[in-house]
């Protein structure tokens, strides 16, 4: 029964590796080695810290890796060792320790280095208080609370050699040595005592030991007896086994992945992933090896950093990349058949690819060459450009020279099909099939074949104006148009027999189209040789090339996924997201050198949305459905700095004398995973708005930055668009000149204020001395100048006063004569009537009704005249400043109603009876400190002047308001009015406004406002007019309330 088995075995290996099955999935590894940068081709342990870098531990020293270059640190360097044997991150730096038994530190700037034991450090781990335990090969244990304290060594109870150990809690560890595991706990007395031999691992070297991040377990790595893992529950323990060692020989480390799936590196098989996470009974086992793109099966070390990217580090091959599991190449027998992948078909299971040479029929799902079809026969080594099924029938194919053939895929034969004489016919480019129709495009135009009756129509230049006869591709959209992208600038599509053009560039661009392609959301897409890619949207046409961010302005094909169009190129791909148009290439990072060229329209959609592309050195593929988005913003930093071509230490800022000078600044983002890709946008506040585009350039140059404060901010975007998560700051200061800076020019302004002084001073002095001189030799000519001058001041100032007094005299002869021509008019007026009616009391036969009006007559003159009077002795006691105001309480209300009272009674006497007089009530109760007989003066003048100038409407008085204490009184009248230039006369003494189109003459002195005003003046107040000529006057003024 065994022999029967082995054979069945030995019979199925022969099996797959007959010819016809030769095909190789190959993954894609990005390596670096020596050439590179490294320190050495002998890699032993791999960490990462907290800014990004990559630490790669070598036997020749450290090497960081910041995802552009590899800078390299010996004990040139304050290194303990150059043999790196293992190592840690943790708060406050990296820690590494050495083959000959030190233990060095680094905090982001420097190293320093602890211990001296003549034993090498095989492991360094934190214990639950983050303290820093330290293990030798054979000397024990050291711990150090933080890197600057003391050490305090623990003695091992056991002689085994350790090699890696793991805490479990905060007293109890898992030791793997030499023979076996062993669990030990800490004693009081600095001693690693063994609790539990774990007898359920073999006693074999025990290589690494991982504490499992998804879940409670340690997972234990033996070098020659597989793998185990151990839980573990207070004093119990549970060991189970989880693989053999036969599929890692010489196990060397053991990595956890962010999934729970763990890695294992070998020195005879190279690296083994275990899908713990989907069966930990049962585990799925992926290979890494010479078979499947690993360059050697030597591997010391592995590692995933914090995007996700695997390191491989090798034992005398450098370090790998594994690039993402997205990314891969299918690759045939290159002693069989050819690489070169021209067209690709695929149909149910079945890919159909066409090489240089012949047709392979490929199994899609493990992509074993099934069949090659006449590699030497009917298709006479024929390139394959062109493929495409027909109903499930046949499978059409065109070449580069000697036009169709049809393979039957019932009976696998194939034939030619006959197009039309010619070689350009002959050479085919596309081929595109539907229901009854196929279609193919050649160097001669675009031919229309249907199947069932062998009828052929031609679309060409010629017969029905296609724009050019080289047809290079063609397609069929979801609204049944067939498009057809010719050598030209150009695109046309065929619909219901009717051929359309659309131009994409004027006429005087030259334009290959290359490639068309219908996106998700039914948008046209333009492949171009020289011009990028051309996107037809429903009323615009745009365009995207190289400044853009794609990798080249040559497409030679495109393909699509559900958010993304894909554009191939020499040496590269360019994936263009559909939300926004954003870039990426693929290149380097997806494993595709710059060797590799993709042939024109070699292209295809495989399953689970897989996308193929053909090239010169095989099918690379991208499954979508495996894409780990790059998610980690970059981690930006300054890289170089100089200044005049001479380089500067890095600080925080940088500070330099006054002066003008050319400042180069370098910077990075560290992005292990595509480094080249990021995009980088910087500004200099204070020397310039706006943000730069964004690019890949990693330097800033500044060529005249005079004195100032500036501050460089930087950002950047990854592959997928994500940003920095803040601008990195870098503050430039260049000081001033010393003639610049506010205390030399203050030092200077009082310098110089001195120094005018002290020339002042001295000429000064010397003019008193020059002057002194003068005098003493012209003394006595001076004198005669002297009294001369005399003479002249006392005539022009006796002149002057006889003007002044001249002036006086003429104004009080003025003065005088306009009083007394005023007084002898005002007085002879009531005088006359006084005397008149005195004579006429004195008749005999005078009446009683007569004499009663007679001496009311005289009353009324008399009152004017002592009014008159009056009005003199106020003007006399104001010019006197002898008119006396005595301040006291004020009822406002009972003082404007007793002027109502009076004014009333002598609109009634003077028979008024158009006038109104009004008194609006306002603020009753208001009580002022003021003179009440001086505020019923005012009052009165005002209301006096009111009913002497209207003859019909009405005289308003009252009070405006009342605050701030402040009282406004108004007198409103509808009486003349005011001309504009009269209104700041009325107020002076012996004026009164005159008309020469009055017909009434006003009486009065033109004393009463001048009185006014000067009484208001003297209780604090002011006094103003507003008036309209014709329709009547406003009087105010204010007083303050002194309350």
């Amino acid at each position: 029964m065994k022999q029967n088995t082995i054979l069945i075995q030995l019979l199925a290996l022969l099996f797959l590796i007959s010819p016809i099955f030769s095909f190789s999935q190959e993954n894609r590894f990005i390596n670096y080695n020596v050439d590179d940068g490294l320190a050495q081709a002998y890699v032993y342990n791999i960490l990462q810290d907290s800014k990004g870098n990559l630490w790669i531990g070598t036997g020749n020293g450290l090497s960081k890796y910041d995802g552009y270059t590899f800078r390299n640190y010996t004990e040139q360097d304050s290194l303990g060792g150059d043999f790196i044997t293992c190592s840690l991150k943790t708060k406050t730096g990296l820690w590494f320790g050495h083959l000959n038994g030190r233990v060095s530190f680094y905090d982001g700037a420097t190293f320093r280095y602890f211990i001296n034991e003549t034993s090498s450090i095989v492991d360094i781990e934190l214990d639950c208080n983050e303290n820093i335990w330290i293990a030798s090969q054979n000397k024990g244990f050291v711990k150090l609370k933080s890197e600057s304290s003391k050490e305090n060594l623990y003695q091992n109870s056991f002689e085994q050699p350790v090699f890696t150990f793991k805490f479990v809690d905060e007293n109890r560890l898992l030791v793997g040595t030499s023979e076996g595991v062993k669990l030990c706990k800490i004693t009081t007395n600095k001693r690693i005592e063994v609790t539990n031999d774990i007898d359920e691992i073999p006693t074999n070297k025990i290589v690494d030991i991982v504490k499992s991040q998804v879940s409670d377990i340690f997972y234990i790595l033996t070098e020659n007896d597989g793998l185990y893992q151990i839980k573990l529950d207070s004093d119990q323990y549970e060991v189970d086994k989880i693989a053999t060692n036969y599929d890692f020989l010489r196990a060397q480390t053991l990595c956890e992945d962010k999934n729970g799936n763990l890695w294992i590196s070998s020195l005879e098989s190279g690296v083994c992933k275990l899908y713990i996470s989907t069966n930990i009974e049962f585990p799925v086992i992926e290979k890494y090896n010479k078979d499947n793109g690993l360059q050697t099966n030597s591997i010391k070390s592995i590692f995933e950093d914090r995007a996700g990217n695997v390191w491989i580090g090798k034992y005398g091959g450098g370090i790998s990349r594994l690039v993402s599991s997205a990314n891969s190449f299918i690759n045939f027998n290159e002693d069989r058949y050819s690489n070169s992948i021209h067209s690709i078909c695929i149909k149910n299971d079945i890919k159909w690819i066409g090489t240089g040479t012949e047709l392979l029929k490929v199994d899609s799902k493990t992509n074993k060459v099934l069949q090659a079809y006449d590699v030497n026969g009917i298709l006479e080594n024929e390139k394959i450009t062109a493929l495409a099924d027909w109903n499930d029938k046949e499978l059409w194919i065109g070449t580069e020279k000697s036009g169709i053939y049809r393979l039957n895929y019932a009976t696998e034969k194939i034939k030619p099909q006959f197009l039309r004489l010619g070689n350009l016919e002959k050479s085919i480019n596309a081929i595109v099939s539907e229901k009854q129709y196929v279609w193919i495009a050649t160097q001669k135009g675009l031919c229309r074949y249907k199947v069932t009756s062998d009828e052929k129509k031609w679309y060409t230049m010629q017969e029905e104006g296609l724009p050019h006869n080289s047809v290079n591709h063609l397609i069929k959209d979801h609204k049944g148009r067939i498009w057809v992208g010719t050598l030209s600038n150009t695109l046309s599509y065929i619909q219901n027999d009717e051929l359309t053009n659309i131009r994409l560039a004027n006429r005087n661009s030259l334009l290959n189209i290359s490639s068309v392609l219908e996106d998700h959301n039914g948008l046209i897409w333009v492949g171009t040789q020289g011009n990028g890619v051309y996107v037809l949207n429903k009323d615009s046409i745009m365009n995207i090339n190289y400044q853009h961010g794609l990798l080249s302005d040559y497409c030679y094909s495109l393909n699509r996924d559900e958010n993304h169009v894909w554009a191939t190129h020499r040496g590269g791909i360019s994936q263009i997201r559909l939300s926004d148009y954003h870039v990426k290439t693929f290149q380097k990072n997806a494993g595709i050198n710059s060797s590799i060229e993709f042939n024109k329209n070699a292209t295809a959609i495989g399953e689970e949305n897989t996308l193929l592309f053909g090239s010169n050195q095989g099918i690379y593929t991208y499954a979508i459905s495996k894409e780990v988005a790059n998610v980690v913003p970059p981690n930006l930093e300054i890289s170089s700095l100089r200044v005049n071509g001479d380089e500067y230490p890095i600080n925080k800022n940088l500070v330099l004398p006054s002066g003008h000078y050319k400042i180069q600044i370098g910077f990075k983002g560290i992005n292990l995973n595509e480094p080249e890709l990021i995009k980088y946008q910087y500004v200099l506040n204070g020397y310039e708005q706006e943000w730069s585009n964004p690019d890949n350039k990693r330097v800033a140059e500044y060529k005249q930055l005079g004195s100032g404060t500036y501050n460089f901010q930087l950002n950047a975007t990854n592959s997928n668009g994500i940003k920095s998560v803040e601008p990195l700051n870098f503050k430039i200061k260049i000081k001033y000149p010393l003639w610049q800076k506010t205390w030399f020019q203050i030092v200077s302004f009082i310098s110089l204020m001195v120094a005018i002084y002290i020339t002042v001073i001295l000429r000064e002095k010397n003019l008193k001395r020059i002057q002194r001189n003068l005098i003493k030799n012209l003394d006595d000519k001076t004198r005669e100048v002297i009294a001369k001058e005399e003479v002249i001041k006392e005539r022009k100032r006796t002149e002057k006063e006889l003007i002044l007094a001249k002036e006086k005299a003429e104004e009080s002869d003025r003065l005088k004569t306009a009083f007394l021509s005023n007084m002898s008019h005002e007085i002879r007026t009531p005088l006359n009537a006084i005397i008149g009616f005195s004579g006429m009391l004195q008749e005999p036969d005078i009446n009683p009704v007569s004499k009663s009006k007679y001496i009311s007559i005289l009353r009324s003159n008399t009152n004017d005249l002592l009014s008159l009077i009056d009005d003199i002795m106020d003007v006399s006691s104001i010019e006197a400043g002898q008119l006396k105001i005595k301040i006291q309480e004020c009822n406002l209300h009972e003082i404007l109603t007793e002027l109502y009272t009076v004014h009333v009674k002598k609109l009634s006497e003077l028979k008024l009876e158009n006038v109104v007089l009004n008194y609006l009530e306002k603020d009753t109760n208001l009580i002022i400190q003021s003179d009440p007989l001086r505020l019923k003066q005012i009052l009165s003048n005002l209301i006096g002047n009111a009913i002497k100038f209207t003859e019909n409407g009405s005289i308003d008085f009252g009070i405006v308001y009342h605050k701030n204490g402040i009282v406004k009184f108004f007198v409103k009248d509808t009486g003349i009015g005011i001309f504009p230039d009269q209104k700041e006369v009325i107020f002076e003494r012996f004026r009164k406004e005159s008309r020469d189109n009055w017909k009434k003459l006003y009486r009065g002195a033109g004393l009463g406002l001048a009185i006014s005003k000067s009484m208001v003046s003297l209780l604090g107040g002011k006094i103003g007019v507003e008036s309209v000529p014709g329709e009547g006057s406003y009087f105010y003024f204010t007083l303050p309330a002194g309350n």
